[in-house]
């Protein structure tokens, strides 16, 4: 209860000191990365509610009167709030789909939960974006300042050939849904830090597959066409902070007929970073033993060469 009580008065204190000084107008225009071109899913068409947490000296102002004209057209929104004229701020912004139950955010610590209960495979709308914006000091005139707002999560796909999908018709398999298990995924990130925590084990049950095809480039023009098997997102490290895991130790994907369970396939040690798509290319994936591409694309354009078992390749073969 002390601890309460200091945490308010301390709070208060901070509001007392906004109310007394020259308030001054900070505009923000709040972009995703989906206005650069995007690859195949995760582009954001989902209508986005954006929320904005506003800081001093670090304690959470939530008595702050803030404007936001959410995402109109899927891209693009804007964030405005009156503050005191020489004082610096930190602003965290969030944006995801409308009415999403998917995170939970602390807005005095800054600290997104992420849920992994109840999950459906294959599910765009788990998408999300964020950024924060540290010591932002309010001046009188103020230009609207510029944020792009970037993806706290790895995007782990899984494709196959059109021939692997149309020799399994003809041996009478017609596959329509996936299931994916994962080990030891990271369920909280800390905004302002940007570092990720947790371990837990994650199932996202059986659904339909995406619909649209999984694109892979190589460069700006050179792509490649499969067919999508599995979407999901995950939370994981960046691939910079020490003690994050970047690495899937383990990856199990499920094919059904239906209900029917047709296999089951573990591929091990999935490299995976924030921001960037882990695209698992199987050949041969559902009528032959299973060997697999993995490529890993940077903020979601190019390709990223991974360091794995002592060499560097572009393609990484199991």
């Amino acid at each position: 209860m002390l601890a309460a009580m200091a945490a308010a008065s301390c709070q208060k204190s901070v509001l007392d000191s906004e109310n007394s000084g020259e308030l001054v107008d900070v505009e923000f225009k709040i972009v995703t990365e989906d206005t650069m071109p995007t690859r195949a899913a995760g582009e954001a068409t989902m209508h986005k509610e954006l929320k904005l947490f506003v800081y001093k000296d670090g304690q959470y102002l939530d008595q702050l009167v803030t404007r936001i004209n959410h995402f109109g057209n899927g891209y693009e929104a804007t964030a405005s709030a009156k503050l005191v004229k020489g004082q610096k701020y930190d602003f965290v912004f969030w944006a995801q789909a409308t009415d999403s139950k998917y995170y939970t955010i602390d807005p005095a610590t800054a600290v997104v939960t992420v849920d992994y209960s109840d999950l459906a495979a294959n599910n765009d709308l788990r998408d999300a974006f964020y950024h924060y914006e540290p010591g932002v000091l309010v001046e009188s005139g103020m230009a609207v300042k510029d944020v792009v707002l970037k993806r706290p999560f790895a995007q782990i796909n899984v494709g196959t050939t059109q021939q692997d999908i149309d020799d399994a018709k003809i041996a009478g398999v017609n596959i329509d849904k996936t299931s994916v298990v994962m080990g030891k995924v990271a369920d909280k990130l800390n905004l302002f830090t940007g570092i990720a925590s947790g371990e837990v084990d994650v199932t996202f049950k059986p659904a339909a597959m995406p619909a649209e095809p999984l694109v892979v480039y190589k460069g700006t023009a050179d792509e490649t066409s499969y067919v999508y098997l599995s979407l999901n997102y995950i939370l994981v490290g960046d691939g910079v902070t020490p003690g994050e895991k970047d690495v899937l130790e383990n990856y199990d994907i499920t094919f059904y007929q239906g209900d029917v369970v047709i296999n089951t396939i573990d591929v091990p040690n999935v490299p995976a970073r924030r921001n960037w798509r882990t695209n698992i290319i199987g050949e041969n994936i559902l009528t032959d033993y299973a060997s697999f591409k993995i490529i890993i694309d940077p903020d979601f354009v190019g390709e990223y060469v991974h360091d794995y078992a002592g060499g560097t390749t572009e393609e990484i073969i199991y």
